[in-house]
């Protein structure tokens, strides 16, 4: 890469917008031009949240908006996986594939906003059309992400927008998407149980999941969380805080014939419809960890 395209590069991941319209116009800067990784110069303002060098780089230099990287990742992409909503709707305001998919692991921009907690991002995504269904090659929607990673103000989102209704009453199971399989049968409820994520199992739960669906192993979530160190052995809980894992007995009947507990009182103290705050969004520069997080 010459002089002239690493001062683009520089240029556009420091927000400078001046120096990226010089470099277009008076250097004759070419901003399809991609480095090792397979970024663009639209790739590294995307990622870094320059929302006006993104409008410069589409509107001066003729930037595309579909380009990929090595990962088959598009600026949309990783706007979404570090949450830059503004950013975003730039890239879909001119063209952006809202599901367009990686190809290695076939990831969307909705797996990625969904799975790193973007909220608002994902309200955006859903907004534009994303769909909510779409799989990673490993099965996952976004709600698996979700749920694996306890964002319930997400996971709200996704099955809200799916159901056509804002309001959070009923269920939805037979809308299919919060007991949605992946390619080892798990479930959302799998994820968040497998991961000891205690309140976004409470979470689904009172959404209407299955708590007594079975993976390809045979186990039920609960099975899971026990596997995983998170469940409840003898009629004890494990761990050091009893309110951690206790919420998690309800997503089983039984196991190896023993009774659950009553954690009702638990229930009304720690299953709580809250959701978290947006998370800030960070800035990356590759996107391998974001594709092995997201699949």
């Amino acid at each position: 890469m010459g002089h002239t395209q690493s001062m683009l590069f520089d240029a556009s991941a420091s927000g400078d917008v001046r120096e990226v319209r010089r470099l277009i116009v008076e250097q004759g800067a070419d901003v399809s031009a991609a480095d090792g990784q397979g970024w663009t110069a639209l790739h590294t303002a995307c990622s870094n949240g320059r929302v006006l060098v993104a409008i410069e780089l589409i509107q001066s230099g003729g930037a595309k908006v579909y380009c990929v990287d090595n990962n088959g990742l598009t600026p949309l992409h990783y706007a979404c996986w570090n949450g830059y909503g503004d950013v975003a709707g730039v890239l879909l305001d001119a063209g952006a594939d809202v599901d367009a998919r990686g190809n290695v692991s076939g990831i969307t921009p909705l797996h990625l906003a969904s799975t790193y907690g973007h909220w608002g991002t994902v309200e955006l995504l859903l907004d534009r059309g994303a769909d909510v269904r779409a799989r990673t090659d490993k099965g996952n929607t976004a709600l698996h992400n979700a749920s694996r990673l306890g964002h319930r103000r997400v996971a709200a989102a996704l099955l809200q927008r799916r159901l056509g209704r804002e309001g959070d009453g009923g269920t939805t199971r037979e809308d299919g998407l919060i007991d949605a399989r992946n390619k080892v049968g798990d479930t959302p409820m799998h994820a968040a149980s497998k991961a000891g994520e205690k309140e976004m199992a409470a979470f689904l739960f009172r959404r209407g999941a299955d708590m007594h669906a079975r993976n390809d192993a045979g186990e039920t979530p609960f099975q899971t969380a026990a596997a995983s160190g998170v469940g409840i052995v003898g009629g004890e809980l494990r761990g050091a805080a009893a309110s951690a894992a206790a919420p998690l007995f309800l997503l089983g009947t039984k196991v190896d014939g023993e009774e659950p507990i009553d954690v009702t009182p638990l229930l009304d103290l720690h299953m709580t419809e809250e959701v978290e705050e947006e998370t800030a969004p960070t800035a990356f520069s590759t996107g391998a960890s974001a594709i092995a997080a997201s699949s």
